[in-house]
């Protein structure tokens, strides 16, 4: 009779652990959704301006407006890396990771 009930106690056990798993994981799947609407978010709000002024600086450079504007080369081409590596972070979830 102890042996029954002990089972029965882990039985218990291991479903309260069981939904507290499934819990946890449904909020980590809702973390995990706003954490990726955050870094689009963001990229987007970091892009949008910076193509703005890669565009000017483009605009300079091709009008040789060089008169007052030194050093415009390396910004631009440090922006110009920032806007290649700053594509979307691909989704884990998507990619089975």
């Amino acid at each position: 009779m102890q042996a029954f009930t002990d089972q029965s106690a882990i039985a218990l056990e291991n479903a309260r652990l069981f939904e507290e798993v499934a819990r946890k994981s449904h909020e980590l799947e809702i973390a995990s959704q706003h954490k990726s609407q955050f870094v689009a978010n963001m990229s987007h709000e970091l892009r949008t301006p910076l193509a703005a002024i890669l565009g000017y600086a483009e605009l300079i450079q091709s009008l040789k407006c060089t008169a007052g504007v030194s050093g415009l080369s390396r910004p631009w081409v440090r922006a110009r890396h920032f806007r290649w590596n700053s594509r979307p972070v691909p989704s884990f979830r998507k990619t089975g990771s």
